[in-house]
């Protein structure tokens, strides 16, 4: 159990959560659940804890929506919306005609002696070659970057401006799609702040409880 209060706090005045964030409150609520279900199975044994049990309210339908949408890795699934699938699939094609483009650039240059190393790069979400500044005036390209040394700069051919634009809009319009799911699944957080804040003063009362349990035991104290 972590407290997540300025998360759900965030969510509640329509905030926006990160994938991270997300993740911890998805920790939350299965905690949430699972503790629910313990008091739940113990009744018999300890009635009024279980009425505290009673109070945790468990939403497992925006746990799934966050495992559906975040991988473990805290990284915004490729489907989790039908758009960003397609924008993601977009991407893909043209970042591979953009390095088949690129590639047969870099064996010329090489050949040519004009890189600093035979490498593709990326600056700003364009693809670039590293040239060596003594010679970009034998090669024809927009400069992005600027090693610090100077002795490097990173340009773009003009073969692949074209389809690098189509890229770099491609690649806005997917964080604006990502945007829109961290931002709709934080909607439907906020939409229970009040339910979840009350989650979290219930299970820090069993938490406490435990933890005075604990203690009685160490000390092997009686009632």
């Amino acid at each position: 159990l972590t407290d997540v209060g300025e998360l759900i706090a965030r969510a509640r005045v329509q905030g926006i959560l990160d994938p991270e964030e997300l993740l911890r409150v998805s920790d939350f609520l299965r905690c949430s659940r699972r503790m629910r279900e313990y008091l739940e199975r113990g009744a018999d044994l300890a009635p009024r804890l279980a009425l505290l049990g009673d109070s945790v309210i468990s939403r497992p339908e925006i746990e799934d929506e966050i495992a559906r949408c975040i991988d473990d890795n805290a990284n915004v699934r490729n489907n989790a919306s039908p758009e960003l699938q397609r924008l993601s699939a977009q991407a893909e094609v043209l970042e591979r005609r953009v390095r088949d483009r690129i590639e047969s650039i870099l064996r010329r240059e090489t050949d040519r002696g004009t890189l600093q190393e035979p490498v593709i790069v990326q600056r700003d979400g364009r693809f670039c070659l590293p040239v060596q500044s003594g010679a970009q005036g034998r090669f024809r390209g927009i400069i992005h970057d600027r090693s610090d040394s100077g002795a490097t700069v990173f340009m773009e051919p003009p073969e692949v401006v074209e389809v690098g634009n189509e890229l770099r809009e491609t690649y806005l319009r997917i964080e604006d799609e990502v945007e829109r799911i961290l931002r709709e699944i934080t909607a439907r957080i906020g939409a229970f702040a009040s339910e979840f804040d009350e989650n979290l003063r219930a299970l820090g009362v069993v938490d406490f409880i435990g933890a005075r349990a604990s203690l009685a035991a160490k000390m092997m104290a009686n009632p």
